[in-house]
């Protein structure tokens, strides 16, 4: 059996630690010292061995805010979407030294002009 104590930072400093599942609570101004509690308040807990986990983890666990940029209120930085490669259709009119043709845009000339 494994039993899973959740960590969290205490608000006067140090760590507190809690089963979850298990109304076992600790609390420590160190790492090392909460460990030592941790195992401690959990030996205590299952005063019988046969009971008692074998494996006990500790999951340090850190809540942070971070406020994000509304994305959808910038402008691009260009106008157009032709500098990412995107194009409105599979076909332009192309016009060449040879006149005015209709073709799929993965056979434009070399040389031509988008009007």
């Amino acid at each position: 059996m494994e039993l899973i104590f959740e960590v969290r930072d205490a608000e006067e400093g140090g760590f507190y630690a809690r089963a979850l599942g298990q109304a076992i609570f600790t609390e420590a101004e160190n790492w090392d010292d909460l460990r030592a509690n941790v195992l401690e308040a959990v030996s205590l807990h299952y005063e019988d061995a046969t009971t008692r986990p074998r494996l006990v983890q500790m999951h340090y666990v850190r809540d942070e805010l971070n406020e994000i940029a509304a994305w959808g209120v910038r402008r691009p930085r260009y106008p157009h979407a032709g500098h990412l490669g995107y194009r409105r259709s599979t076909r332009r009119e192309v016009t060449s030294s040879s006149g005015t043709r209709d073709r799929p845009l993965t056979q434009l000339p070399s040389r031509c002009t988008i009007p």
